[in-house]
């Protein structure tokens, strides 16, 4: 096997330990923790791979998974800032082949694959240039005994890159790339064999360590390479299926450095290690979640026509209980402002149980603005039910019309999707107050990122003009109207005064500041066989302007916790406070710097 060298060196001799560790930290795509663009694939062609590097992604983790036709699972980073290299894929590649490319482009291998076709080995790899920051002498070896590797690894003074262990005619062979452990390359680094979960977990704690690479060896031990963990959020999981693993690592805010996979009784399971991947804010945020609840999660805020501040699984289809009642809220009142009117009669059945209606005999009305009301402020379903059944109204003859339920949420879900501009993963599916998600499949479901576009779009004035914004807000929880009572608006007050007096922010300015500050929200739940709580709405942030006087900066926010039995972190019954809080936490502060001298 060739070695391959970008600097001169010389070899000192090290005596190996007996557990097989030195020391590693990984480099690039496997260490860097800047939020970037990424992206997994599995079972797929060269074609479909080619085609992820067309739009500027590099490839950087590569399985083989069958070899006729070639399949392969692979994981890319955005090539750009620091991930940005000159980089090639090669497969179905002899050594002389891969030797000849590597020289002709002065490149280096990241990660190895050997595959056996007609009983002879055939190589792939990810590569890059061996130049600028990038040069490193390094080396790399396949079909070798475990004790071999180990003897490069100390004849070389190198650490380990890549490490694949695989099994030839009952024999286990390993391969590995690694590189001159020195200079810019050099860090601590460990690794281990014929590791189970709880040792590999030991390992972690002992060295303060993450994992940077992992191979399966059996199916209850691993081989494992690590690395400082610098603080650095990182987590491992074994053999999920691909719902279970794009779950996991949406859940952490978190993109994949490592995955191995393998098929277990018909379906491919993945071992996966995944690297933070978030901002500050959503740092913060997971970091107070993720330990504290067995539910799923997610939160989103974003500036009204500006840039996203944070975001977790907020393209995630969750329950959202009342929180999706501002979908008739908002139908109900577009369609008065195209009717050119404030109020409207609605028929009023006060035990609305079943979804469908006939008059005669008809059962009274009520005004549609009390009926918004009390199901935006008080969250009454009864209410919500009859403009569903409202917007479901079918006249049939002479003094009969007949009310659909389900035609009515049909309709409210065309405004949301035609008009508004949602996903269908948001709909109205079901009756408010007539059961859950454990009674109805499909059940109502919703995502953040929706309900931001919703609360953006009236806030915008895309939707609704500014008198008839005007009138969807007053029909809601609003911080400035009728209906402020509410604790998520003490926890922004709170957040306010906290980050005033941070700011040196002084008592006139904090109250001129909370005196134009106006939010709007709808917040739900459900306590069945699992709980369900999210929020969604809109805020309005003060801003002092250059020539003294007072702007606004609009922001739309949402929260879930989904499916829980527990949480730590003050989810009240209906409402996630503490948490949009600090959601907003940053927002408010930037608009209250504004005010200081």
């Amino acid at each position: 096997m060739r070695v391959h060298s970008a600097l001169v060196f010389w070899t000192v001799s090290i005596a190996a330990p007996s557990v097989l560790g030195f020391a590693v930290t990984a480099r690039g795509e496997r260490s860097h923790t800047d939020p970037t663009g990424w992206y997994w694939q599995y079972e797929v062609s060269e074609a479909t791979v080619n085609d992820r590097a067309d739009l500027g992604y590099r490839l950087f983790d590569l399985e083989i998974e069958q070899t006729a036709p070639y399949r392969f699972t692979t994981v890319f980073v955005a090539n750009s800032g620091v991930h940005a290299k000159d980089w090639w894929w090669r497969f179905d590649q002899t050594e002389a082949q891969i030797e000849q490319f590597m020289s002709d482009n002065n490149a280096r291998i990241l990660d190895l694959e050997v595959a056996r076709v007609n009983g002879q080995p055939r190589l792939a790899a990810t590569m890059i240039r061996n130049a600028g920051s990038d040069a490193v002498g390094w080396w790399y070896y396949y079909d070798r005994s475990l004790s071999f590797i180990d003897s490069q690894v100390v004849a070389h003074d190198a650490r380990i890159i890549d490490l694949d262990s695989y099994v030839v005619d009952g024999v286990r062979l390993w391969s590995a790339v690694m590189v001159h452990n020195a200079g810019t390359h050099y860090s601590d680094w460990w690794w281990y064999v014929n590791q189970s979960p709880a040792q590999i977990f030991q390992k972690l704690l002992l060295h303060h360590a993450r994992i940077v690479d992992l191979e399966r060896l059996t199916s209850t031990t691993f081989a494992v390479v690590l690395a400082p963990s610098e603080d650095k959020f990182s987590q491992y999981n074994f053999s999920l299926d691909a719902q279970q693993l794009t779950d996991f690592y949406r859940q952490r805010g978190s993109r994949i450095i490592d995955l191995e996979s393998r098929v277990v009784d018909g379906v491919r399971r993945f071992d996966v290690v995944v690297l933070d991947n978030t901002n500050s804010v959503e740092r913060r945020l997971r970091d107070i979640m993720l330990p504290a609840t067995d539910g799923a999660f997610g939160f989103y805020s974003k500036r009204v026509g500006g840039p996203v501040v944070a975001r977790l699984n907020d393209t995630r289809s969750f329950y959202p209980a009342s929180t999706i009642k501002v979908l008739e809220h908002l139908a109900a009142t577009d369609t008065l402002e195209r009717l050119n009117r404030t109020d409207a009669s609605v028929p009023r059945w006060p035990d609305d149980e079943v979804d469908y209606h006939q008059t005669p005999p008809y059962p009274g009305s009520e005004p549609l603005s009390t009926m918004q009301v009390q199901m935006m402020v008080n969250s009454d379903n009864s209410r919500t039910n009859n403009i569903q059944n409202a917007f479901g109204r079918v006249p049939i003859g002479t003094g009969i019309v007949q009310f659909f339920g389900a035609l009515g949420r049909d309709r409210i879900n065309h405004h949301a999707w035609d008009t508004v501009g949602l996903s269908t993963a948001t709909a109205l599916r079901h009756k408010l107050g007539a059961g859950g998600p454990d009674v109805f499949d499909p059940a109502n479901s919703a995502t953040l990122a929706d309900l931001g576009l919703l609360y953006e779009r009236v806030a915008s004035g895309a939707i609704l003009n500014a008198s008839y914004r005007q009138l969807f807000y007053s029909r809601m929880l609003n911080y400035q109207g009728p209906y402020g009572n509410h604790s998520l608006f003490g926890v922004v007050t709170g957040v306010v005064q906290e980050e005033a007096a941070s700011r040196g922010v002084s008592a006139a300015n904090q109250q001129l500041f909370l005196d134009n500050l106006n939010m709007a929200f709808k917040a739900g739940s459900l306590d069945v066989n699992l709980k369900y709580a999210s929020n969604a709405g809109w805020i309005s942030l003060p801003v002092r302007l250059g020539n003294g006087s007072i702007g606004a900066r609009g922001y739309v926010f949402g929260t879930f916790v989904d499916g829980y039995t527990f949480v730590n972190f003050g989810l009240s019954s209906s409402n996630t406070p503490q948490v949009t809080g600090e959601l907003l936490r940053d927002s408010i502060g930037s608009a209250l710097q504004t005010f200081v001298p």
